[in-house]
């Protein structure tokens, strides 16, 4: 049984938001390699914020 439209848009936008996530750790890890730690520090913050699920509800 195929999925409904607002589902197959609830499933793109997971899939989006759970790339996005993976996009913030790989930013916040170039940040401290160059020595921008503040920076990465603050990356890290919003990153983790999504993880737990305090973004995007």
């Amino acid at each position: 049984m195929p999925l409904t439209k607002p589902y197959q848009e609830l499933r793109l936008d997971f899939r989006d938001l759970k790339c996005s996530v993976v996009e913030l750790m790989r930013i916040a890890k170039r940040l401290s390699v160059a020595g921008n730690e503040h920076d990465a520090q603050a990356v890290l913050k919003i990153y983790l914020a999504m993880r737990m699920g305090r973004i995007g509800r």
